[in-house]
C-alpha cells in the first residue's frame, strides 16, 4: 500500500511539473494565433483597400479605340495603351487642317457658332485665348461676332474657304508642359472668296498661306478629352501657333494672267 501511494504521490507531482510547462505551450500557441489573426486583418484590409481603388479607377477609366474602314467595306477596331505613340496618316492631318481652317476662317452666319466652338478644339490655350479675347485686348472676340453675324443672318457676309494644298516642311523638337514632343511646321494654301446673303461674289478671291505650327496631344491627354471633343478632332491635332498672309505666287501668277 505504502509502495502504491508512493507511486500515485510521484505520478500526481509529475503532472503538477508538467502543468506550468503545458500552460505555457498553450499560451505561445494562442499568441502564435492571435497574431497571425491581425496578420489576417490587416492582410484583408490593405486587399478591400486596392480593390476599392481599382474600381474607382475601372469606373472613371476612359479607352479609346479606332475604327478602321477600309475601301472593300471591311473594318477592324484597335486599341491602344496611354504609353502607345500616337499614330497618324498624311491624309488625316490634311483632313483636319482643312476642317479647322473652313471652321475657323470661313463665316456661314446659319452655323457660326457652332463653327467657332468647333475650331476651338484644335486650338492651343494661347491660340484660343486670343480666339474669345475682346478687340479691345488685342484678340478676335469670337463671341461676340458670332452673336452679331447670327443676328442679322440676312445681311451677314458669307466667306467661304477652298482648300488648295499642304507643304508639312519641317519637324521640330518641342516641350509641352513637362513634357518632350515634336511640333510639325506647316504652309497651308487656300481661298478666302467672300460672298454676299444672296451668293454674289464680292470682290476677288484672295489666295492666302496659313502658316501653322502644330502637334498631336499624347494619349493620355486624349483621355481626358469628351466624346464630342473627340468626334470633332479624333486624334488630337492642336495649332501652337498660326499666322496667315497673302500667297506672293498666285498674286504673280494672276497678275501675269492679265
Amino acid at each position: 500500500m505504502t509502495a502504491n501511494m508512493d507511486d500515485a504521490a510521484f505520478k500526481a507531482a509529475s503532472m503538477n511539473s508538467d502543468e506550468p510547462k503545458r500552460r505555457s505551450e498553450t499560451t505561445v500557441d494562442r499568441n502564435r494565433w492571435f497574431i497571425f489573426s491581425i496578420f489576417l486583418l490587416v492582410l484583408c484590409f490593405f486587399m478591400g483597400a486596392f480593390a476599392w481603388y481599382g474600381f474607382k479607377k475601372s469606373a472613371n477609366n476612359t479607352e479609346l479605340v479606332w475604327v478602321k474602314l477600309y475601301p472593300d467595306g471591311t473594318w477592324d477596331v484597335s486599341e491602344f495603351k496611354p504609353q502607345d505613340q500616337q499614330l497618324f496618316f498624311k491624309s488625316t492631318v490634311d483632313a483636319l487642317l482643312e476642317k479647322y481652317l473652313v471652321k475657323r476662317f470661313g463665316v456661314l452666319p446659319e452655323t457660326v457658332k457652332r463653327d467657332y466652338a468647333e475650331a476651338a478644339t484644335f486650338m492651343s490655350p494661347s491660340i484660343y485665348q486670343n480666339f474669345v479675347d475682346t478687340q479691345a485686348n488685342g484678340g478676335f472676340d469670337a463671341i461676340q461676332k458670332a452673336a452679331d453675324i447670327q443676328a442679322d443672318t440676312k445681311r451677314a457676309t458669307r466667306i467661304e474657304i477652298e482648300w488648295r494644298f499642304a507643304d508639312h516642311y519641317d519637324q521640330v523638337p518641342a516641350v509641352f508642359g513637362k513634357e518632350e514632343g515634336q511640333a510639325i511646321r506647316t504652309n497651308v494654301y487656300f481661298t478666302r472668296t467672300r460672298k454676299t446673303s444672296t451668293g454674289m461674289q464680292i470682290g476677288e478671291p484672295e489666295h492666302l498661306i496659313a502658316r501653322l505650327q502644330w502637334r498631336l496631344l499624347s494619349k493620355q491627354e486624349l483621355a481626358q478629352k469628351s466624346q464630342a471633343w473627340l468626334r470633332s478632332n479624333p486624334i488630337g491635332l492642336q495649332i501652337i501657333s498660326q499666322d496667315v498672309i497673302d500667297d506672293p505666287a498666285a498674286e504673280q501668277a494672276q497678275k501675269e494672267g492679265n
